[in-house]
């Protein structure tokens, strides 16, 4: 049902790794997806690009980021431009980017029950050896699901929507585009809901993984006429 439009939108998306120098001894990464929606503009969510993915410490001072289709070859850096830690959405920039596909937002309410997917780098993570050398581990994983639900709730005095999927999803989706048959972005996986089970029980585990949390594409368009000179979906 998928297929055609993932060989498409794979050439938009990207692994992001994020890096810091904590102290003379440590050094902080992070990573997730990202997906371009203007030449060298690169979406993701917020938290993926801070210190430990916790939106209350530094953005990391650099990045490196890696089209799907370049896996093993070298990584392109990339700059912070902008973050909305509340809404959870960020935009990086590719200075000279090596490629200019871009994916395209679906700007309309998508009805429950539509068929959906999601294209990006969970379950990926970085690896340092014993020569203290780091590698990215990058494969690109495609999920399907259904909408549930399409809500509006009051978060940190803002109103704001969140779409919700019925199927289980890989740990680390954060970033990740979800789009219809048709190809266009309408959400990004932003979180998992959680319920208040004791960790590590087999219930809270599988109600953890359960609802996808996803950030509508009105208001990553928004965000992006604001931070994207020119920007038009």
């Amino acid at each position: 049902m998928f297929a055609k439009q993932c060989l498409k939108n794979k050439k938009a998306i990207y692994g992001i790794k994020g890096a810091s120098v904590v102290n003379s001894t440590q050094t902080n990464f992070t990573n997730g997806t990202a997906f371009m929606i203007a030449p060298g503009y690169l979406m993701t969510v917020a938290h993926v690009v801070h210190i430990e993915n916790d939106i209350n410490k530094a953005v990391h001072s650099h990045f490196e980021v890696i089209n799907a289709e370049d896996i093993g070859q070298k990584m392109e850096k990339a700059v912070f431009v902008a973050e909305d830690t509340i809404r959870d959405v960020a935009i990086l920039k590719i200075e000279n980017a090596k490629h200019t596909d871009c994916l395209v937002f679906d700007n309309q309410i998508i009805s429950m029950g539509t068929p959906c997917g999601s294209l990006g780098f969970p379950l990926s993570g970085i690896i340092i050896d014993a020569q203290k050398r780091v590698n990215f581990n990058l494969t690109l994983r495609f999920q399907g699901s259904n909408l549930s639900s399409f809500n509006t709730v009051n978060e940190s005095g803002r109103k704001m929507s969140y779409y919700e999927t019925d199927a289980l999803m890989y740990r680390g989706s954060s970033g990740c585009p979800c789009f219809t048959e048709n190809g266009k972005v309408f959400g990004m996986q932003s979180r998992t809901a959680a319920d208040q089970d004791q960790p590590g029980s087999l219930k809270s585990e599988a109600s953890r993984l359960s609802i996808s949390i996803l950030v509508p594409s009105e208001d990553m368009i928004k965000f992006a006429e604001k931070n994207i000179p020119g920007f038009h979906n």
